[in-house]
């Protein structure tokens, strides 16, 4: 054997070793991707659930009035409805209920009214607690998926099906801003 061809095998190997670690990283890089939007989506997931069940008791109590209180019912109880169905239907009706919210404490009168109603700001700090929660683990969500998502569409990635199985990630859009009755805090 010549010495060309041993040093053609060699650039050869070191060739193949660099795309191999290339590709071994790159998979490395979109499992923690994933994982990453998967912890996202649990620390959502609550937030949204933690908002159903301060909304309940807001809309049990009635407040800010009882029109009020009845249109947060309906809006949780198409949540209740759609929570375990496709995003875009949650995220509708997830919208829907921001929006009823949003409409019951439009103003700071109207919160201030509530919490002398109820003796304390508790009930009300819940609230807008976990909407203000919600608002950030949404972004954190999207930003995880947006990150995701670029690394998915990458030729390597496409190319050497380096996601395999895993499904697409989806945004979650939703309606998210905070009742403007509760302030900038």
């Amino acid at each position: 054997m010549h010495w060309y061809w041993i040093v053609a095998i060699a650039i050869g190997a070191v060739i193949v070793l660099l795309a191999a670690w290339r590709l071994t990283f790159r998979a490395g890089r979109l499992d923690r991707l994933h994982r990453r939007m998967d912890a996202a989506w649990v620390s959502l997931d609550q937030a949204l659930n933690q908002r159903v069940e301060i909304a309940e008791r807001v809309a049990q109590a009635e407040l800010p009035d009882p029109a009020s209180a009845s249109a947060i019912k309906d809006s949780l109880e198409l949540e209740r409805t759609v929570a375990d169905s496709d995003f875009d239907t949650r995220c509708i009706a997830e919208s829907r209920v921001t929006r009823e919210l949003a409409d019951a404490f439009a103003d700071e009168g109207c919160v201030a009214d509530v919490n002398d109603r109820l003796g304390s700001t508790g009930l009300m700090d819940e609230l807008n607690s976990v909407t203000r929660r919600v608002e950030m683990t949404r972004r954190f969500y999207n930003d995880a998926v947006r990150a995701t998502v670029a690394v998915r569409e990458q030729r390597m990635v496409r190319w050497f099906h380096l996601a395999g199985h895993t499904p697409w990630p989806h945004y979650f859009d939703m309606a998210d801003s905070p009742p403007a009755g509760f302030g900038i805090r």
